[in-house]
């Protein structure tokens, strides 16, 4: 039994239906984009072929989009943050769908560097008042040498999108962040 994501379409073959099995979409022949990872070796085909940052490679399969998004946040866990394992044991569709997509394609873009990325998803967490997010991203900012003004300064911008309560949430967000890494 196959799963899979079905998403863009080109010259009438769906491009990014790949299953679990790992096996080429149909009707698609070699790669038409280099595998773009944060390599520098695939940043500088890119540069060399004037291919946008954007640019998935249609050949790459749900399977190595989800190994990429696993070593992604691994890399960015740094052992101080949760992993997905209990998502992927519960909710292994749900799980598969984020290491693969979200993580694997989105966070594996190499325009924004890794501190960047990371303050920005806090922001975005924290406008929308996801604390438990808050403490994940901030942690993986952190880790990636954000200073812990960074992820305060990002509260206090939180007021003009989110406003007050909002900040107010995510300043008990970060101040928890905060001091649970202090007490490591």
């Amino acid at each position: 039994m196959a799963a899979c994501f079905a998403g863009r379409v080109r010259d009438g073959h769906v491009i990014d239906a790949h299953d679990y099995l790992d096996r080429p979409p149909p009707g698609i022949g070699q790669a038409l984009v280099p595998n773009l990872t944060t390599s520098s070796t695939h940043r500088h085909l890119r540069e060399e072929q004037h291919i946008p940052a954007y640019t998935a490679d249609p050949n790459e399969t749900t399977a190595v989009r989800r190994k990429r998004g696993e070593d992604i946040v691994e890399t960015l866990r740094g052992g101080g943050a949760p992993s997905l394992d209990a998502l992927d044991r519960d909710f292994p569709f749900l799980a598969n769908a984020v290491n693969a997509s979200a993580v694997g394609e989105l966070l594996a873009r190499d325009v924004l560097d890794v501190r960047t990325r990371q303050l920005a998803l806090l922001a975005a967490f924290a406008a929308l008042g996801l604390g438990d997010f808050i403490k994940i991203h901030g942690g993986y900012a952190l880790n990636a040498g954000a200073t812990e003004d960074e992820p305060k300064e990002v509260v206090y911008l939180t007021t003009i999108p989110g406003g007050f309560p909002r900040a107010i949430q995510a300043s008990q967000a970060v101040a928890e962040l905060l001091a649970s890494r202090r007490a490591d």
